[in-house]
């Protein structure tokens, strides 16, 4: 069994980390500190390991651009609650 926990810096974790919380399986565990995501990865080889860190990579970069643009669109397009 192989094993890796990548530390990742962000500016909201925790809405990251449930952005990728359906790809969590046996194997895989997500979490947040302080300012950080952890990712804990168990595989049974060293090529499967590299190519499911690669995938969780692939996953937040999605969601950490994702979350940028809908928090720019919400700024600059009015909503009902910010008319009121």
């Amino acid at each position: 069994m192989v094993t890796a926990t990548l530390c990742i810096f962000s500016k909201q974790p925790s809405l990251v980390v449930q952005s990728i919380a359906p790809d969590n399986t046996s194997s895989i565990e997500t979490k947040t500190a302080v300012n950080s995501i952890l990712a804990t990865v168990q595989r049974d080889s060293l090529g499967s390991l590299r190519s499911t860190i690669d995938d969780i990579l692939v996953n937040l970069h999605v969601a950490v651009k994702i979350i940028e643009q809908t928090q720019n669109y919400l700024q600059t397009h009015p909503t009902p609650e910010k008319i009121q």
